[in-house]
């Protein structure tokens, strides 16, 4: 099954999404990541150990069996109760699942966040905001006497959240009750639908991904006019070997997972019930679902541009906060929404203006509409570049 090792290490990528909030990002990024690929490395080879050490080969090599399963069975299974021993296997994926899920679920309202400032979401500027959130006061506004005596409080992305939660429990519940027919009567686990779900997930945003951004390096590097080669501070036939490297090495499972197997005409772990394509073809279709969502943005942009003159224009002025060592860290960014309407040789500007950001609450950084913010705000910029 070619999805398993991309969800075991696919999710190194989110750390990038988040890097203008980290403080000396070029060194602890470093160091992060590698404690964190090292230890996973190592779980990954002590937990296979265990499996072979504990799971009889016969019961081991067997498809259409869940392994983790099987351990506890052999083991805890020897003094509990089948539905007990599901139980605790089940607490235990889940546990091992948490910090993936907390991880991810920050990066991915970011990523919304992104996408909100470009306008292309309805209502952009209510989910591309942050608000203020502390344990004691919860997201309540706090009066400017007391906000500034409110520690360990910080920008949090509710908003995106939210919408991030809605998508995620429509994915999960279309998939649970798409597969309802399928489960075994004498399990009360999901099982179908989450294998469905993780191999989907795995494709779709691992697999055809990692096979895009392969081939986005390669182009940044060599496509002719480009200056990413000079800006970077690898090597540049360093940078194209890793690239070309990573884009193969993507690109393969994306073609080949297409090739049908006479032995594996069903996924894994799904007894017999869902068939070898469903993953990614579900994957590409949530993809395609994007792609359309997108282009009929585009086309209402458009069709207001020929009917009404109006064009959209999204400014946006980030913030930055400049370390002694040189580097920067985004606190937190006034993103502009403007329909512009030309009219007989005139300009009308209905314009919002709003910070958003990763801040502390203090004086300064909370939501405004204001037109003065941005002056004020490329005043900034422009001393935080020469800073720089």
């Amino acid at each position: 099954m070619l999805f398993a090792p991309f969800r075991s290490l696919a999710n190194h990528m989110l750390p990038h999404q988040v890097l203008a909030e980290i403080q000396h990002p070029r060194r602890n990024f470093a160091q992060v990541s590698f404690i964190c690929v090292a230890t996973i490395a190592s779980l990954v080879v002590t937990i296979n150990i265990l499996y072979a050490a504990v799971i009889p080969k016969d019961i081991l090599f067997k498809p259409d069996h869940d392994q983790a399963f099987e351990f506890f069975r052999h083991t805890i299974g020897q003094v509990a109760s089948v539905t007990q021993t599901q139980a605790i296997c089940g607490s235990f994926r889940a546990l091992s699942a948490i910090g993936n899920v907390i991880v991810f679920t920050f990066t991915a309202a970011r990523v919304k966040q992104e996408i909100a400032k470009e306008g292309i979401l309805p209502y952009s500027l209510f989910f591309a905001s942050s608000y203020s959130f502390s344990f004691r006061n919860g997201f309540r506004r706090l009066p400017p006497s007391r906000s500034s005596y409110q520690l360990y409080s910080s920008r949090a992305p509710a908003a995106a959240l939210a919408l991030h939660w809605v998508v995620t429990s429509i994915v999960i519940l279309a998939t649970v009750f798409g597969t309802s027919h399928l489960q075994s009567s004498s399990s009360k686990f999901h099982l179908p639908a989450y294998y469905l779900g993780i191999a989907a997930f795995a494709y779709g945003l691992d697999i055809i991904w990692f096979s895009v951004m392969g081939i986005g390096v390669l182009c940044m590097r060599l496509w002719p006019g480009s200056k990413w080669r000079y800006k970077s501070p690898i090597p540049h036939a360093l940078g194209v070997v890793a690239a070309a490297t990573f884009g193969a090495t993507n690109a393969f499972p994306l073609i080949a997972i297409w090739i049908p197997d006479p032995a594996a005409e069903f996924l894994s772990n799904t007894s017999n019930s869902v068939t070898w394509y469903a993953p990614q073809t579900y994957g590409i279709a949530v993809l395609v679902f994007g792609v359309v969502y997108w282009l009929g943005f585009r086309f209402y942009l458009y069709l207001r541009k020929m009917k009404a003159g109006e064009v959209l224009e999204i400014v946006r002025i980030p913030i930055f906060w400049t370390s002694r060592v040189g580097e920067m860290v985004q606190l937190y960014e006034i993103v502009k929404v403007r329909w512009t309407r030309y009219i007989e040789g005139e300009t009308r500007e209905s314009t919002t203006i709003r910070l958003t950001g990763f801040g502390t609450n203090t004086p300064g950084h909370e939501t405004r509409t204001t037109s003065a913010s941005g002056d004020r705000a490329s005043k900034r910029m422009s001393a935080a570049r020469q800073n720089t």
